[in-house]
């Protein structure tokens, strides 16, 4: 054996991180994975099938087909210089795109060939965010390309993804070149186009032209019987499939003996076969060329790890072959719209036709929240009971929300959030315009226990631990999104009424009239407590008529700082009167700009005030409908404070990045992460030394006083010198309450025989565990401030607060990442920091390095707890006094490009 064999650069491993199934533009998947030796028949057969011009287009050349050199050229790739993704629909490669590198040079050309049978669905630009997201991981730092001059598509497909991208034209080529480094832009146009897949995987599921009903059956209350009743009673507009291998008729409809056999196009498959026959399904579905499939069937993941891995199974199989899967576990779903009418679900109430969009994370509760928006007339625009949610959940149903015309407001029941991180920034897409109103399951936010990573995070101790963070972590959720959280179900419906049917008010101001002194009362209590101002409370007779009412009402809604009237009647003997009601009515029509809720005492089940399309929502108690007012009205004020906050940049990545350019070759989220790599590997996993800490600070932007390790008083009084007076001397122990309570820290030294005395105490009062020294400069008094960020099992969560000794973490607001600048800004004004601060400076400085801490927690993945206590912020600015960065092995990285979650409820 030669004595450098072992030496020898080994070849890079497949990178199994690479390989994603993605959504494309037009809502089908497709499965992207790096070239390999085995695909030459693949990719000679993709050949084949591309027009001349398409081929043209790629090679610059007639080249009819490729060479075995060339296949050998194409499919053998290193994954660092020569990289190449497929995408593979089924068994079949509907798509290549590969960068070269440039020799040593830190730029690689970059080149994509779509199946034509395939363009126009999003490929080329899936494939460019893999490239950029690999050539980063390998250290590139620019791309170029060549286009001839009349393949729009390829330039549309540089120009349109955010990068600053420059063209030259030479030789009958236009050359195409752009740096790799993450931009504002770059990533928004990420967002949107994730986002705009999203909805249209789910529009797929709601506007079917044909559905087909796998296991429909005659049998009533079977699954199968229910669905296909459903379809046919509520006169679904397109073609309604019965497949049934054991009979050939159904409800009046031919069975055909596998969806194969149908003898037409398939839109949608609701699949209510037993569990074991439910992957057989799905796999003819593909074949079939289903756009979309709904499982109904119970018998997964819910019942265990067997069920699990089937559901698995059953999802990538799904993936594989273009399909998104709503369930499995499921009630269904509903579309009401007149074009559509689609009731795949057994649900046994149809909901009648309106403009709230409901997603109930159970089925049970779903059947009996449909049923009761019945009862109480919501209408419905669109409804899903999403099961185990083992493809498609909330996040997708937002993101279809957000732009779909017949919704105007949504309600969730959540037993989960999913990945927070996509169900943050698709809440906060859906409520910019749109209002949400949610209800979170207990059981869910509090059943799990802590992880030990958390249980050793300085939480408090006990089986509530868990229970209380996660109860914290919804509650900075719901709040950072602007979803209206309420506790029931009930509460729920109130709020869904008012928003169905008045709309959002336009203020916080609210007046209360009626003729009952005790109602009155407990309506001007429950406004208050619900966040309304209470402008004007008019009390009328007992005896009050129409007239009286009409006169009162006209007072009310012509008040500018009245944006709600809630309207109390209790006639005598509890007798209608519909001269009151038709006041009421009269009075919503001539102001159609204010929110009108009424409290009648004069009928039992009676939920509205109808007149036409116009409702006036009725509720049983007082005390209800000033509730909805109230979560309507707050999240009023939520919208006008991101619409009236400071700052053009909503993400405080995004703007660390764009201010954070390092001398023109690397942005500051680049800078910081590779940092945080190198020093990973240099001192381990665990707490940094200072130095390394303030290298890591520094390159993030984020300010810390000055300050340097000494391992003596000589040394101690040398630094202070150097730093400038008045300084501080510290002992080496990182816990800083200990330190202070021991007496571990000396202040405000102004001279170096001070330094010197301050650190002989030290060193005599801790021996060898004083040293090594740090004697840091002085910071002008403020407030001491305490910001924590923890990486935890599938959050990242922050934490402001007091700080200084008796900082209390537990106590502190919590916040979650993906935070923008306006949350932030939010977060720190709710807090008694924010108080403090307001009355001496403003929270801006200390809001800057809040979003700079978060910017360096996206960007670096191996700090894993970041502590900053305190933080002095006073009316100059603010600076870090002490800070611990604990930093260990990440996850292995997926690359930084769209995906869909292998597991994605979590």
């Amino acid at each position: 054996m030669s004595d450098h064999q072992g030496t020898e650069p080994q070849p890079t491993p497949y990178p199994s991180g690479w390989e994603a199934d993605v959504v494309l533009r037009d809502g089908g998947t497709v499965h992207i994975r790096p070239i390999i030796p085995a695909d030459a028949d693949r990719l000679t057969a993709f050949h084949q099938r591309q027009s001349a011009e398409s081929i043209y287009y790629r090679y610059f050349s007639a080249r009819p087909r490729l060479t075995q050199k060339d296949l050998v050229h194409l499919t053998h790739i290193d994954y660092v210089d020569r990289v190449a993704f497929v995408a593979l629909l089924g068994d079949e490669l509907v798509g290549v795109g590969r960068y070269e590198r440039w020799g040593d040079r830190p730029s690689a050309e970059v080149a994509f060939f779509i199946d034509d049978a395939h363009a126009q669905r999003g490929l080329a630009s899936v494939f460019l965010e893999y490239l950029v997201a690999a050539a980063r991981e390998r250290g590139l730092a620019t791309f170029t390309a060549s286009v001839l001059p009349d393949n729009s598509k390829m330039l549309t497909v540089f120009s349109t993804a955010g990068f600053e991208v420059s063209r030259t034209f030479a030789d009958g080529v236009i050359e195409v070149s752009f740096d790799l480094h993450p931009t504002p832009d770059a990533e928004a146009a990420r967002e949107r186009r994730e986002a705009t897949a999203a909805a249209a995987s789910v529009r797929r599921l709601f506007t079917p032209t044909s559905v087909a009903v796998i296991g429909a059956g005659s049998t009533p209350g079977s699954l199968g019987h229910e669905v296909l009743y459903n379809l046919l009673a509520q006169r679904f507009t397109g073609t309604v499939w019965a497949v049934n291998e054991r009979t050939d008729v159904i409800g009046g409809l031919p069975a055909y003996r596998t969806i194969l056999d149908i003898p037409s196009d398939v839109d949608l498959a609701v699949i209510a076969t037993p569990a074991e026959r439910v992957a057989d399904s799905v796999e003819l579905c593909v074949r079939k060329h289903v756009k979309a499939v709904v499982i109904l069937t119970a018998g997964f993941s819910e019942t265990g790890p067997e069920g699990a891995d089937l559901e698995a199974e059953v999802v990538a199989t799904a993936r594989r072959g273009g399909v998104r899967v709503l369930g499995p576990n499921c009630l269904g779903l509903v579309n009401t719209d007149p074009s559509v009418r689609l009731h795949a679900s057994f649900a046994p109430t149809a909901p009648l036709p309106g403009n709230v969009g409901i997603l109930a994370q159970s089925g049970t509760l779903g059947a009996a929240i449909i049923d009761r928006t019945r009862r109480v007339g919501l209408g419905v625009s669109s409804f899903v009971a999403a099961g185990n949610r083992a493809d498609i959940g909330a996040s997708d149903l937002m993101r279809y929300w957000c732009d779909e015309p017949q919704t105007s407001g949504v309600m969730l029941y959540l037993e989960s959030f999913g990945r927070i991180e996509r169900f943050v920034r698709a809440a906060r897409a859906l409520t910019a315009t749109k209002p949400v109103v949610a209800v979170a399951a207990g059981s869910y936010l509090s059943a799990s226990p802590l992880t030990k990573a958390e249980a050793a995070s300085g939480l408090d101790a006990g089986p509530d631990a868990g229970a209380r963070l996660r109860q914290r972590i919804a509650g900075a959720v719901f709040r950072q999104t602007g979803i209206i959280r309420v506790g029931t179900l009930h509460q729920l419906l109130d709020v869904g009424r008012l928003l169905a049917t008045q709309g959002i008010p336009q203020g916080i101001g609210v007046t209360v009239l009626g003729n009952s002194g005790g109602a009155l009362d407990l309506a001007i209590g429950e406004c208050a407590a619900a966040g309304l101002s209470v402008v004007a409370a008019r009390r009328l007779s007992w005896r009050a008529d129409a007239d009286a009412y009409a006169e009162a009402l006209d007072q009310a809604l012509t008040n500018d700082g009245s944006a709600s009237v809630l309207v109390v009647h209790a006639p005598p003997e509890l007798r209608p009167n519909p001269a009151v009601n038709d006041v009421i009515l009269d009075a919503a029509v001539r102001h159609p700009d204010k929110v009108i809720a009424a409290c009648n005492f004069d009928a039992a089940d009676v939920f509205g005030l109808h007149r036409g399309d116009l409702t006036v929502p009725v509720y049983e108690f007082p005390e209800h409908a000033a509730r909805a007012m109230g979560r309507l009205a707050g999240y009023w004020a939520w919208t006008l404070a991101r619409a009236t906050s400071e700052g053009p940049n909503e993400d405080p990545i995004a703007e660390a990045t764009a201010q954070g350019q390092v001398e023109g070759i690397e942005s500051r989220s680049e800078l910081v992460g590779r940092l945080a790599r190198a020093l990973l590997a240099k001192h381990g996993p665990g707490d940094l030394p200072i130095g390394a800490e303030d290298a890591l600070l520094e390159a993030a932007g984020v300010p810390i006083s000055p300050r340097v390790v000494v391992d003596d008083p000589d040394q101690a009084a040398a630094a202070a010198d150097a730093l400038g007076y008045p300084v501080a001397v510290k002992g080496a122990t990182r816990d800083r309450v200990l330190r202070s309570e021991a007496g571990g820290v000396s202040l405000d030294l102004h001279d170096p025989s001070a330094v010197e005395d301050a650190a002989v105490r030290l060193v005599e009062r801790f021996g060898a565990g004083a040293t090594p020294l740090v004697v840091q400069r002085m910071i002008d008094r403020g407030v001491d401030v305490a910001v924590t960020f923890r990486r935890r099992t599938g959050v990242t969560t922050l934490t402001v607060g007091m700080g200084g000794v008796f900082a209390d973490e537990d106590d502190a607001l919590l916040g979650v990442l993906p935070a923008s600048t306006t949350d932030l800004s939010m977060l720190v004004g709710a807090t008694e920091v924010g108080r403090q601060l307001g009355r001496v400076a403003g929270t801006e400085y200390l809001v800057e390095v809040v979003a700079s801490l978060a910017a360096l927690m996206e960007a670096a993945p191996e700090v894993t707890a970041l502590v900053a206590n305190p933080i002095i912020a006073g009316r100059h600015g603010v600076s870090l006094s002490d800070v611990v960065i604990e930093l260990s092995e990440p996850p292995q990285e997926d690359l930084a490009a769209r995906r869909l979650d292998l597991d994605p409820e979590g």
